[in-house]
């Protein structure tokens, strides 16, 4: 089989699996249904993942000790999506949804990280660009919430199945890939621990949490604040998530030129600004329609940062470690999202309105940036005394 076969079968797979994704911004509107206030969806969207969590550096061990990284994948998402179906079969019962909860993000939570590392490894043989592939899972991702916000409009149980089934099919593609292995080996310690120590790492993990605490804080809560504070139509917040994901192509179809001409730290620094401008204007403007342009500012945001990372991770790992990379990089990311976005934004909610908590979340994410902007400035400048 030619690359030019595997790589559709990589851009198909993205796309498939990206599409599943698109259940996340439902979900707290599935459990709102069943009559949960604010506080408690995000307790549970927080405790559920805070759990499998502690197992989730477990992944990356696996996935560089494997002797083929795409069972790891196909693994991964077989799980997630047989326990999804299940969470709709639980009538209702709280600790059981938590449970199947619990069980999906165990699967669901690393999964990215492993698989990025599948795709990037294979694509280095190749010298092929990531941007097309991550392109893929664009359009996937963007097609689906707005089917996904039509579905869930007439019945919001077919988000589970509206997931379920393009992730099956995804995992069936990850198979046909050509195999990846893990690399690593005895002696291999020894070359992660120098790196874990380095300024650029530390500043690059700060601003991972920092950023995905909010951007948690918007997963879990804008699709409430949308429809239930501004007013919004279910079907036209579909079209809103939909139409902000189609902002990230400009980005991705040029992301090679751009990392190469500007570097992916000082990308990272401008998704972090727009990111703030993103979340004070989601709090300003209280039209729903003028909602869809404010979100447009996605393209140049979770895009642009969770590319830059994912490759910045991939370029200064090791090849003994580049999975466990990822998934730390994940299990830092999700740890944010969780316990800053969903629970303590839950808590928050108790309080504050959700347009206060967005005004607040856009100033602190300005303010945060610009002094870990500051501080890399100054370490390098002290590296050159």
């Amino acid at each position: 089989m030619r690359q030019k076969n595997y790589i559709g079968l990589l851009m198909a797979m993205y796309a498939l699996v990206f599409m599943g994704d698109a259940q996340s911004s439902y979900l707290p509107l599935y459990l709102g249904s069943l009559g949960l206030d604010n506080a408690k969806i995000g307790a549970v969207l927080a405790a559920a993942p805070l759990i499998a969590l502690c197992v989730q550096p477990l992944w990356g061990i696996i996935g560089d000790s494997a002797s083929s990284k795409n069972v790891v994948v196909a693994l991964m998402l077989v799980g997630s999506a047989v326990s999804y179906a299940l969470i709709p079969l639980s009538h209702a019962i709280l600790p059981l949804i938590l449970f199947w909860i619990v069980v999906f993000y165990f699967f669901k939570s690393s999964l990215r990280g492993v698989m990025d590392s599948v795709t990037l490894e294979y694509l280095d043989t190749e010298k092929a660009p990531y941007g097309p592939i991550r392109l893929s899972g664009t359009v996937g991702y963007a097609l689906m919430a707005m089917v996904m916000g039509w579905a869930a409009k007439r019945d919001m149980n077919a988000i589970f199945w509206l997931f379920c089934i393009p992730t099956l099919v995804g995992a069936f593609l990850m198979l046909k890939v050509p195999v990846v292995k893990g690399h690593y080996t005895k002696g291999s310690l020894k070359k992660i621990k120098p790196l874990l120590r380095q300024s650029d790492f530390i500043i690059l993990m700060a601003l991972v949490f920092v950023f995905n605490a909010v951007q948690g804080f918007y997963g879990v809560f804008y699709p409430v604040y949308y429809v239930k504070e501004l007013g919004g139509e279910m079907g036209f917040l579909g079209i809103i998530l939909g139409a902000s994901a189609f902002a990230e192509i400009p980005f991705l179809i040029k992301s090679d030129a751009l990392i190469h001409r500007f570097g992916e730290k000082n990308l990272l620094f401008s998704a972090c600004f727009v990111a703030s401008a993103r979340w004070v204007l989601t709090s300003v403007v209280t039209d729903t329609r003028m909602q869809f342009f404010v979100q447009l500012l996605h393209g140049w945001n979770a895009i642009v940062f969770m590319v830059c990372v994912t490759l910045f991770i991939n370029r200064i790992f090791p090849l003994e470690f580049k999975t466990s990379g990822q998934t730390f990089s994940m299990f830092v990311s999700q740890l944010a999202s969780y316990i800053i976005g969903s629970l303590v934004g839950g808590m928050l909610c108790l309080h504050f309105s959700m347009q206060k908590l967005f005004l607040m979340n856009g100033v602190l994410l300005f303010v945060i940036t610009l002094v870990l902007m500051s501080f890399g400035h100054k370490t390098r400048s002290s590296a050159h005394v």
